[in-house]
């Protein structure tokens, strides 16, 4: 059994695993009796700005300058790697003079409408700056992409810059393998 693991800096954290004669969780199921060969996978997301600009490598931010302006900001995070992403781990943290809390939400099942600042899916809090790390068990297919939402939670707007990140552990998508039928 071998394994090769790269780290891209930035946001986005990838890990390839080459595991001879066993299959990844998340990756699909092959059929009974069928020989399952090597492969490798990669695990890695990256966030969006609202222009659909990736920001690979960077965190994305958000600001509100103007006094009085509380409209959300909005993004997405996109899976860029070869596998099914569930353990994403969020980061979000503020900066400012008295700067206001934020929170991240994820539209799940659906898109944002920003215009009128609704979700037809399910909202999903991925993280509060406040706390500042959270992995919520949000699935993200290969090629998704999850449409979030920045909000202020408190405090004056007119001067916050927020800071959101997105990571992928290696420990949240693989499993040990299995041998039936041997």
């Amino acid at each position: 059994m071998s394994k090769r693991v790269a780290v891209v800096i930035g946001t986005a954290v990838a890990l390839a695993a080459a595991v001879p004669g066993a299959a990844a969780a998340g990756t699909g199921a092959a059929s009974a009796g069928a020989p399952v060969g090597s492969g490798s996978l990669s695990w890695s997301a990256v966030l969006v700005d609202s222009a659909g600009v990736a920001q690979t490598g960077k965190p994305l931010t958000a600001a509100w300058t103007a006094l009085g302006d509380r409209a959300p900001r909005f993004g997405s995070v996109r899976n860029t790697g070869t596998a099914a992403l569930t353990g994403q781990t969020y980061t979000a943290s503020v900066s400012g003079l008295l700067p206001s809390p934020v929170r991240v939400d994820a539209c799940v099942g659906a898109a944002w409408n920003t215009a009128a600042n609704t979700c037809a899916g399910t909202v999903t809090t991925l993280v509060l700056s406040s706390a500042g790390t959270a992995s919520p068990a949000t699935a993200l297919a290969v090629g998704g992409q999850l449409g979030i939402r920045v909000s202020l939670t408190g405090g004056l707007s007119g001067n916050t810059n927020a800071t959101i990140g997105v990571s992928v552990a290696n420990n949240a998508h693989i499993r040990t393998a299995t041998t039936t039928n041997s």
